[in-house]
C-alpha cells in the first residue's frame, strides 16, 4: 500500500473507573449498568490492528471512556508496539502505577496525556470526583519517573478558568512536557453543567493566560508553521470498541461533523472500503514531518483550544 495513512483513534472501551461530571460520553462506572457484549476481545483487537498495519497504518491514539480499563490493555499496548505502531494514550491516569508506567515506557509510548482540571483537590475533584486529584497526580509522577513523554489536558470551565495559570505552573513543576486545553461542552453528562460553560470573556482570558505563560517560560517549544504539514487539518480513522470503523474528515471538527461509518474491520473487503473512503481527504504525509510521533504533533492537537509546550 502506497497511500498515505492518517492516524487511528481507538475508542478502546466504554468502561471507566471514574464518574466525571463533564464526561461528554456519559461513560458508566458501574459495570452492571452497561453491556460489553459488543466489545472486541483481546484476540480480535490484535487481529484488527494486524489488518490495519498491513494496510500501512502506523499511529494509534488510545482513548475511551478510560482505555486502561480495557481487559488486557497493557498486553495490547505491548503487542501493538511490537507490530511497529507509534502509540499515544489519553487517560485519567488514576490507575497508572510504577509497573504499568514501566510497560508504557518499554512500549515506547510517544505521549501519555493525563487529564487534570485543577491545581488542587478542591477544584479538580469538583469535576472529577473525590480522590481523583491524588490518584492522577500519582499517575503523572509514575510516568515522569520512568521518563515517559507526559502531558496534561485541562477542560476549561467557569470553575477552573481562574486557576488556569496555577494549573500550567503546577504541570511544569511536575515535569510534564506541555498542557493542552479543551472546552466544557453540554454533551453527555455535561448537560447538567450548563452554568459552568465558559463564555467569551472566559475564553479570551484563557487565551491570554496561555500567551503570557508561553512568554514566561522563555524557550518553551512551539510548532513551526512552516514545518507543520497538517496546519489545515487532516482526516483520521476511529476504530470503535466493537470493530466499527469511522472516517472523521477533519481533525479540527467536533462531534458528528464530517463523520461517516465505513464498515466493520472484520467485513470482507474492508481494506478497499477504507481506501475508497480516504480518496480526496486531507492526508498530509505525517511520516515525513519533524513532529511525527511526539507530543509536539499538531495533528493530535488540532481540536485543542490552546496549549503550551515546555
Amino acid at each position: 500500500y502506497m497511500m498515505i495513512r492518517p492516524f487511528i483513534q481507538f475508542y478502546t472501551t466504554q468502561r471507566c473507573n471514574s464518574n466525571c461530571r463533564h464526561c461528554y460520553l456519559a461513560a458508566l462506572k458501574n459495570e452492571n449498568a452497561i453491556s460489553y457484549d459488543d466489545e472486541m476481545t483481546t484476540e480480535q483487537t490484535l487481529k484488527a490492528f494486524e489488518i490495519l498495519r498491513k494496510m500501512g497504518f502506523s499511529m494509534v491514539s488510545f482513548g475511551g471512556a478510560e482505555p486502561t480499563q480495557k481487559l488486557d490493555f497493557f498486553d495490547i499496548v505491548k503487542s501493538l508496539s511490537e507490530m511497529g505502531y507509534d502509540l499515544k494514550v489519553h487517560t485519567n491516569g488514576m490507575t497508572i502505577d510504577e509497573e504499568s508506567a514501566k510497560i508504557l515506557k518499554c512500549s515506547e509510548i510517544f505521549e501519555v496525556r493525563i487529564s487534570l482540571d485543577g491545581s488542587n483537590r478542591e477544584i479538580n475533584d469538583f469535576i472529577r470526583g473525590e480522590g481523583a486529584f491524588d490518584a492522577l497526580i500519582s499517575g503523572i509522577k509514575n510516568c515522569t519517573a520512568q521518563g515517559l513523554p507526559t502531558t496534561v489536558a485541562v477542560t476549561i470551565n467557569k470553575k477552573n478558568v481562574s486557576d488556569l495559570a496555577n494549573i500550567i505552573d503546577y504541570a511544569y513543576q511536575l515535569g510534564v512536557g506541555g498542557v493542552h486545553s479543551y472546552l466544557l461542552i453540554d454533551k453527555g453528562r455535561g448537560v447538567s453543567l450548563k452554568d459552568y460553560l465558559p463564555d467569551e470573556h472566559d475564553l479570551a482570558y484563557a487565551h491570554s493566560v496561555f500567551e503570557s505563560k508561553r512568554l514566561e517560560y522563555h524557550g518553551s517549544k512551539g510548532i513551526d508553521p512552516q514545518k507543520c504539514l497538517c496546519k489545515n487539518g487532516t482526516c483520521y480513522l476511529e476504530l470503535k470498541q466493537n470493530g466499527d470503523v469511522y472516517l472523521y474528515e477533519d481533525s479540527r471538527a467536533y462531534f458528528g461533523i464530517g463523520v461517516s461509518k465505513i464498515g466493520n474491520i472484520f467485513d470482507d473487503g474492508i481494506e478497499e472500503q477504507i481506501d475508497t473512503a480516504l480518496i480526496g481527504q486531507k492526508l498530509p504525509d505525517c511520516c515525513s514531518c519533524d513532529y511525527y510521533a511526539s507530543f509536539m504533533c499538531a495533528e493530535m492537537d488540532n481540536y485543542c483550544f490552546d496549549d503550551i509546550k515546555f
